[in-house]
């Protein structure tokens, strides 16, 4: 700094030497023009998130300029753990610019745990301002998914009815928890309900009510399911709606109860009947089917009065008890509906094995054996008159003896391993139906007589009682044949001779009812006609004559067996052509 002096003339040498140096010494300092560059500093919008394997978080940087400090600010992020990235945008903050955020990127593989971020800002010619960001990473979150399905998927429904699909929930992977659904889509006059808003098992109904005097239309109704953890899915039921006209029909099921072991199947009928005006098709859905059972009908769509239910109970199926619906709808007139009580038990058996011999009717095996090939005979102990048991060889035999009052039949079968299987399969062929009782009359002493109803067997003896039970007996219109032999005793000797026939058609008692009691002294018990054969070449041996009679509906009667005692000539029975 130059600094003019004025000396006053006469002053020494010496005092002019001070104030120069006085000048001289005041040079520097803030006064000589030198400028502070100024400061940045650095806020964070959070300092402290969480970040799962697999997703990201973000948070904001905020930086300050001040003084004479206006330029470009640089950041950067440190300290980060393995397996997360960071992305900061802008990284460079331009003049003029003062916030920007950083979004963490954790891998699918980061590894849990927590640690802390550095972020650095950066101005040319100034001191790096720093803060810390407290970051936790999580562990993935295990992923799952549900589907939703309907059943049926459309609906016809009558102004002043109703009608129901049923809404099936799967679940997928790790997903397990509740569904919690919702209904939209409507048309005006109909409503829309569910049985359940939040559902924990499989399954919950549509109900679909279209209000009396409700126009005809078309729309589609929406079912919505939302998860936690998993992506919402949608159903979708295709609704038309019908105005009603005179008429009607009514729906009813024939058994109305069907007790089924697993493994097996039964039936009901579907009766369908009409009012007039009504004559038109009617179209028919299940529904309420549990887990292992399918249930299925002859034809959903019914132009004449009848259709067939199956209900199978697979291998699997647990004892339950529940309720199966059958619905019928049809244009112009209201919903009909009819149910069924089902229940299904355990498919019990005694032994182990594939081969399952089930009994369905008294008298029942008190001892059951099995030979493999032809190995020892060894006894197999049933459970509830089921015996289970494997053959290894491709023949076998099978025998079993039951008690009926004190007379004991063994009964042995030899076959083949097909053959065997089949045999078993008869042995009760229908393992559900009806249970039907009866009574007889005028069959005393020695005499037996034979019941057979839709190929459902029972023997009287006297001695034992004169009443029987038909277990698994099946719907519809049945033939019922009974024969009445008489035992003739001769010292050793004996001979039986069928006596008399009744035979009853067309019959479909309802479950649980009992027969008209078989009165073989009545006038419905007409006598046998009666022909000689001939038999050649019995040598020692004897001969045996058995009797069976089928009629059209397809039952199988046993008439009478006679055991003779040799002799070429021998008499047998049968029924008379009238």
């Amino acid at each position: 700094m130059l600094n003019r002096l004025t000396l006053a003339r006469g002053a020494t040498r010496r005092a002019m030497l001070i104030i120069l140096a006085a000048a001289v010494s005041s040079c520097g300092g803030a006064a000589d023009g030198v400028v502070d560059p100024g400061s940045i500093a650095i806020t964070l919008g959070s300092g402290t998130g969480t970040v799962t394997a697999g997703g990201t978080t973000s948070f904001s940087v905020a930086v300050a300029r001040s003084g004479a400090f206006t330029g470009a600010v640089d950041l950067s992020v440190e300290g980060l753990p393995a397996g997360v990235t960071a992305s900061l945008a802008p990284a460079q903050l331009a003049a003029g610019v003062a916030a920007s955020t950083v979004t963490l990127n954790a891998g699918a593989s980061a590894v849990a745990g927590a640690a802390t971020l550095t972020v650095r800002a950066r101005g040319t010619g100034l001191a790096d301002k720093t803060a810390t960001f407290a970051l936790t990473v999580q562990a993935a979150q295990a992923t799952g998914a549900f589907s939703m399905t309907l059943a049926p998927t459309a609906l016809s429904v009558a102004a002043g009815a109703n009608n129901t699909s049923t809404i099936t929930i799967a679940r997928t992977g790790a997903f397990t928890g509740a569904v919690n659904l919702a209904v939209s889509g409507a048309p005006a006059g109909v409503t829309a309900t569910l049985s359940s808003a939040s559902v924990t098992g499989t399954s919950a109904t549509l109900t679909v009510a279209v209000a009396a005097g409700t126009a005809a239309s078309t729309g589609t109704i929406t079912v919505t399911g939302s998860g936690t953890g998993a992506a919402n899915q949608t159903a979708s039921l295709a609704l038309t709606t019908t105005a009603v006209a005179s008429g009607s029909f009514t729906l009813t099921l024939a058994p109305v109860t069907l007790s089924l072991p697993a493994g097996t199947s039964g039936t009901s009928t579907v009766t369908i009947a009409r009012t007039a005006p009504f004559a038109g098709a009617v179209d028919l859905v299940v529904s309420g089917a549990p887990a292992g059972v399918t249930a299925t009908l002859s034809s959903a769509n019914v132009t004449g009065n009848t259709a067939t239910l199956t209900v199978t109970a697979s291998a699997s199926a647990v004892a339950s008890t529940s309720t199966i619906t059958v619905t019928g709808s049809a244009a112009g007139v209201s919903n009909a509906t009819a149910t069924l009580a089902l229940t299904t038990t355990l498919a019990q058996g005694g032994g182990t094995g594939n081969i399952i011999f089930r009994f369905c009717e008294a008298p029942f095996p008190t001892w059951f054996a099995v030979q493999d090939g032809t190995g020892a005979w060894t006894k197999v102990v049933g459970t509830n008159n089921t015996f289970n048991f494997d053959l290894t060889s491709n023949t076998g035999g099978v025998a079993y003896a039951t008690l009926n009052g004190t007379s004991v039949s063994t009964n042995v079968y030899y076959g083949t391993k097909a053959e065997i299987t089949a045999r078993g399969v008869n042995a009760c062929p229908t393992a559900v139906g009806k249970t039907i009782t009866g009574t007889t009359a005028n069959v005393t002493g020695n005499d037996q007589a034979y019941i057979n109803f839709a190929n459902r067997f029972a023997t009287i003896i006297p001695a034992a009682g004169t009443t029987f039970t038909l277990n698994g007996v099946p719907d519809g219109p049945r033939d019922l044949i009974a024969g009445k032999a008489v035992f003739t005793l001769s010292g050793t000797s004996f001979s039986t001779t069928l006596a008399k026939i009744i035979i009853r058609r067309g019959l479909n008692p309802a479950s649980g009812s009992a027969l008209a009691v078989l009165d073989f002294g009545a006038a419905e018990a007409f006598s046998p006609v009666s022909a000689t054969a001939t038999l050649n070449n019995l040598g020692s041996d004897q001969s045996l004559i058995t009797e069976l009679y089928t009629t059209v509906s397809g039952t199988n009667g046993l008439l009478y067996a006679d055991i003779g005692q040799g002799g070429s000539s021998r008499s047998f029975s049968g029924v008379p052509a009238a």
